[in-house]
């Protein structure tokens, strides 16, 4: 059962490789070069599941490790083959994902730190860390985001149509908040942009990805603690060396 488990993720991790390479191939063949340079970066987020398996010498579960791989191809599927506006639900799911998966690795690390030690007070100083270690790490995917925005114009931080504004900056009077509300349409430099309100550039995307991020973290440190640590992010068979 090992073996197997052991062979079929690294069936996995080719799988992921291979579907990097290609879609680096094809996106060179049509000259799509940020989308082969976003290829060839998830080419090497496939290797995290392997690196963190090296780090704590131990075989990833095979939920894991799947786990793992499907969120280090999904930026990538996501936009470079347009599964983020072909799948309503594709970000929401992704970054679930991502909560569980960061999550995981951090009790993991928290435990190597504690040196198997499983008293309750060890047990929920491991669900703790890994919910910071899980939330750090969704902070630092969105300020790549943010970057990537930035420096590429990617759109990583999508837009979200809205139909009111509440500022301060709308009011005349200082520390009265102004509102606009019912938007409808939005004219620039004479021409209406056609999307049926305003846009919000990337904060609101931001922020739910944030809570989505959060939510999930929070729920796997939550099962780990109470569960007293029965939730292996590795086989069992090799739990202690």
């Amino acid at each position: 059962m090992n073996n197997k488990n052991w062979n079929l993720n690294n069936i996995i991790w080719v799988l992921g490789e291979a579907v990097a390479f290609i879609s680096i191939v094809l996106f060179l063949i049509q000259g799509e070069w940020l989308r082969a340079v976003l290829a060839a970066s998830t080419m090497i987020f496939v290797w995290f599941p392997k690196l963190a398996e090296l780090l704590f010498k131990k075989k990833l579960s095979l939920w894991t490790y799947l786990l793992c791989t499907a969120y280090a191809l999904g930026p990538m599927l996501g936009h470079a083959y347009y599964l983020y506006y072909l799948i309503p639900w594709y970000d929401d799911v992704l970054h679930l994902t991502g909560g569980v998966v960061f999550s995981l690795l951090g009790i993991e690390f928290s435990r190597s730190l504690c040196r198997g030690k499983d008293s309750e007070v060890s047990i929920w100083l491991m669900a703790i860390f890994g919910f910071c270690f899980s939330v750090t790490l969704s902070v630092f995917w969105e300020f790549a985001e943010y970057f990537a925005d930035i420096l590429f114009q990617v759109d990583m931080q999508s837009d979200t149509i809205i139909h009111s504004i509440s500022s301060f900056n709308l009011s005349p009077e200082p520390g009265i908040r102004g509102e606009i509300l019912d938007i409808s349409e939005v004219i620039i430099n004479g021409k209406p942009m056609g999307v049926g309100g305003y846009i919000d550039i990337g904060l609101i995307d931001t922020m739910d990805d944030l809570l989505r991020e959060t939510a999930a973290s929070a729920v796997v440190a939550v099962i780990f603690a109470v569960s007293k640590d029965r939730l292996h992010v590795f086989r069992r068979s090799q739990q202690k060396q």
